[in-house]
């Protein structure tokens, strides 16, 4: 069924529906065209693994402030803001009960994926106070075929 979430994901991107100039509205449009896409596929399903025993998804944090530091399960990073993987891991996240942020100014996150830090990179996480919750996150994702990384991260701007 990711496959589904790949095609939503691409096809979303082809109409064009996540194309705006600022970066609230970006997020507004890219939040409508998660629910649009919810509302409208009854086979999303990211964990291909209909009826099995499956961890389930820990509670997010609740509050985010900007200098705080959280633990960041990214789910995909990319140099473009519409990339693909960046829009398939919103679904993903969407379909999971969370309410991912898509941002490129958090501290911490591209360390903890090994890409540079000299350079601007977009990414799709969510937050979780401690680090117990985190890797509950990470394991249940992880038993629904979708990778993730972990890091700890200090909040550097609040879209």
């Amino acid at each position: 069924m990711i496959r589904s979430v790949c095609w939503i994901a691409a096809l979303l991107l082809v109409s064009g529906c996540a194309v705006v100039a600022d970066s609230v509205e970006v997020q507004d449009q890219i939040d409508r065209s998660i629910e649009e896409a919810l509302a409208t596929t009854t086979t999303l399903d990211p964990s291909g693994a209909v009826g099995q025993d499956l961890p389930e998804f820990p509670g997010s944090m609740d509050e985010i402030a900007l200098g705080n530091t959280a633990w960041a399960l990214v789910l995909a990073a990319s140099e473009g803001r519409f990339a693909p993987e960046l829009e398939t891991a919103l679904l993903a996240a969407g379909n999971a009960g969370y309410s991912p942020r898509l941002t490129d100014c958090d501290n911490g996150e591209l360390d903890a994926l090994g890409l540079p830090t000299d350079r601007r990179y977009h990414t799709v996480s969510i937050y979780f106070s401690t680090e117990t919750a985190v890797r509950a996150a990470e394991d249940a994702f992880s038993a629904r075929g979708i990778g993730s990384t972990v890091a700890r991260v200090e909040i550097a701007c609040i879209d």
